[in-house]
């Protein structure tokens, strides 16, 4: 079985270094990826998504 968790905005911080108002612009200007909705008020994203972010190997301005 492949385990491909969410990651909460919390780990995120902590995972990319980089602040909640850097990681907005980033997405705004397609150079972070997009959140997952997790419920009605938290947002995260799945840890594969954030290990191909932090390895430059993708390109997220093509993501709507």
């Amino acid at each position: 079985m492949n385990i491909d968790p969410i990651l909460p905005m919390p780990d995120i911080l902590k995972a990319s270094n980089l602040s909640a108002p850097t990681i907005y612009r980033e997405q705004r200007a397609g150079r972070f990826p997009p959140f997952e909705r997790i419920s009605a008020r938290r947002v995260g994203l799945r840890l594969s998504v954030l290990n191909e972010w932090l390895g430059g190997r993708r390109q997220w301005g093509d993501v709507a």
